[in-house]
């Protein structure tokens, strides 16, 4: 992609390759692999104008923006990895992996701590082992699974003055991420026509910042917060017609906070206390199913 823009100082140059490879290793095995290349060295931001400016010249930018050569680039690259066993015993077992590595700078449109990035490093794998069986006479489908991912950001902050001179360091820390989930799901046929679903998962997350940025007017701003959360599941469906069916599930669920949501609103420095995760209870009821016409 290389887009001149409408209006000055916006320019977009973008690079982006996608590969798939997939090899039959035979007996039901096979390996994939996945590669995604993203090189986006300029993507300018013009900023925002007022009506005045847009009267004289509605293609312009922002005179921060130019003055500053507002905008921001990416270079990243992330390679997966599955590998599947279709013959594990008597189930099947899938097991993957990534690893993604990304370099982000951006120059904010206006003077002072306005220039940042980041190196990222963000990997992790997982295992399932999904299996047909039968419970006493009645059909039982279930996977069980283990994932893992953990994210390493090295992120810094630079004071920038009006004509682009870099004058000092405002900020630089190093953000760390770890979550560890096992889980485990099944759908038990208790008739011809009536399913029972139920699952659960454990999650522990933990979230730590190492502040490297330390001065006298400037504190340790470190800190670290750990979530272990429960999520579960059930549902029943009933098939009334061979393709049609009534259901209704309950579930939990939960998501952590981001890094930026956990700033101490006392502006104190380090996490906010008071942070919790957003959690959901989630209820449905419907009909589904499909025609004979399509």
């Amino acid at each position: 992609l290389n887009f001149d823009g409408y209006r000055d100082q916006s320019q977009v140059e973008k690079y982006h390759l996608n590969a798939k490879v997939r090899r039959e290793l035979g007996n039901d095995r096979a390996l994939t692999a996945i590669v995604n290349l993203l090189d986006n060295p300029r993507s300018e931001d013009p900023g925002g104008l007022k009506e005045s400016e847009v009267d004289e010249d509605r293609q312009g930018a922002a005179p921060n923006s130019l003055a500053l050569d507002a905008g921001q680039n990416v270079d990243q690259q992330v390679l997966g990895l599955q590998y599947e066993d279709l013959s594990a015993g008597p189930g099947e077992l899938y097991v993957k992996g990534f690893y993604l590595q990304r370099d982000f700078e951006q120059q904010l449109p206006y003077p002072g701590a306005s220039l940042l990035g980041y190196k990222r490093d963000y990997y992790g794998g997982s295992a399932e082992y999904h299996q047909d069986l039968l419970l006493g006479d009645l059909p039982l489908r279930y996977v069980v699974g283990v994932d893992m991912a953990r994210q390493e950001d090295d992120r810094w902050r630079r004071d920038v003055e009006l004509d682009g001179t870099v004058s000092g360091e405002a900020a630089d820390e190093t953000q760390e991420a770890t979550s560890v989930g096992i889980f485990a799901q099944g759908d038990l046929d208790l008739t011809d026509k009536l399913t029972l679903s139920l699952g659960a998962r454990y999650d522990h997350v933990k979230m730590d910042i190492d502040d490297d940025f330390i001065t006298s007017d400037n504190g340790d701003d470190s800190g670290q917060k750990n979530y272990r959360e429960w999520s579960g599941s059930a549902g029943l469906s009933y098939r009334y017609l061979p393709t049609h069916q009534v259901y209704a599930n309950i579930s939990t669920s939960f998501e952590t906070p981001t890094f930026s949501e956990f700033a101490n609103p006392s502006e104190a420095g380090g996490f906010n206390p008071s942070v919790e995760p957003q959690k959901a209870l989630s209820r449905e009821i419907g009909l589904r199913g499909n025609f004979d016409s399509g």
